[in-house]
């Protein structure tokens, strides 16, 4: 078990380490700013084959070459109707950045792809979360919040801990599942002032739903206990002025940052393993779990870590895909204070 455990870990550890050397190769892209294009001129800072490659593509097809799996035939070229051959040099960096980016698949492969269950009836409404609930929050919300609760709610339990904190918090859509929903103590942390102000007041508006509800003798499986809103300092920008002068070269400043996005993947596979390897040197049990249906909600990797044993909650988390999807109706992150 412990030879296991040291593979496992050396193999994240060279992961990263990949990682970290094809950043470090293309990091012109990564820092690169829309707002930059054209001060830097950084169409020109490209190597003039992919530029010819990129150019000659319409936008829907440098979407599906850039951004499909490989082996299919977007991904090869074959069916986009693209007559440019692209350079060997721009095919190994679409490569490898799909190799190293962590898969973004469920536990187990779906049988089928209209959505999650929950959605089956209502599309706008998760059958699986209570109505006071689903108020103000968008289908793709109501499915992570629902999930990543569950989740919450069993590491606090195994790791006996007595306060949840959610940081970044928004307008508190997580927080009131896991205080209204769960039973659990919440502390909610948004720095924007405003969206704390909105957190409070659909806060209250469901706390007036409870009352009524239990003034007319209704049986609502809620707790009256709202979170706790910790405000942040409020540092308001102003917008650009994204210049319709230059919008006839939108179609390189897409291609530019297509490649770009490409990247995305691995800069959020390199975060989580240093995160996930900080805890694992530390004595944490940890995995980077595939949460969220991605069809829904493409980020949708959870990094999970406790002191004490995850094999019960991985296990629960399979059960709970399964019930997803046999059901017919029925990076986030959150900190567990200990």
């Amino acid at each position: 078990m412990a030879a296991a455990a040291g593979g496992e870990l050396w193999r994240e550890r060279q992961r990263a380490a990949d990682i970290a050397r094809v950043l470090a190769l293309y990091r012109p892209l990564l820092d690169a700013y829309v707002v930059e294009f054209f001060a830097e001129d950084l169409w020109a800072q490209l190597p003039p084959s992919w530029q010819a490659a990129l150019a000659a593509a319409p936008a829907p097809q440098l979407a599906a070459r850039l951004l499909e799996p490989p082996g299919t035939s977007a991904g090869t070229g074959a069916g986009t109707g693209a007559a440019a051959v692209w350079p060997l040099s721009l095919l190994a960096f679409r490569a490898t950045a799909q190799a190293l980016a962590f898969p973004r698949h469920r536990h187990r492969p779906r049988r089928q792809r209209s959505g999650p269950a929950e959605f089956r009836h209502n599309r706008s409404q998760s059958a699986a979360l209570h109505p006071l609930l689903r108020k103000h929050v968008k289908p793709k919300k109501q499915h992570e919040i629902r999930r990543l609760g569950k989740v919450v709610k069993r590491l606090s339990e195994a790791a006996g801990c007595d306060r949840v904190v959610d940081v970044g918090s928004g307008q508190g859509h997580l927080s009131r599942v896991l205080a209204f929903g769960l039973g659990l103590p919440v502390s909610a942390v948004e720095a924007d002032g405003r969206l704390v102000q909105a957190a409070e007041r659909f806060d209250r508006e469901l706390l007036r739903a409870l009352r009524k509800a239990h003034a007319r003798g209704d049986e609502v499986p809620l707790s009256p206990r709202p979170p706790e809103h910790v405000a942040g300092r409020l540092d308001p920008r102003a917008p650009w002025p994204a210049v319709r002068a230059m919008l006839r070269q939108h179609p390189k400043v897409v291609a530019f940052f297509s490649l770009a996005l490409l990247l995305a993947p691995l800069v959020e596979s390199l975060i989580l393993l240093d995160r996930l390897l900080f805890l694992r040197e530390r004595g944490f049990q940890c995995a980077l779990v595939p949460l969220f249906d991605p069809l829904l909600s493409p980020r949708n990797l959870v990094l999970v870590a406790a002191k004490c044993p995850l094999g019960p909650v991985l296990a629960a988390l399979e059960d709970d895909s399964s019930e997803d999807e046999d059901e017919d109706g029925g990076g986030d992150e959150a900190a567990v204070q200990g």
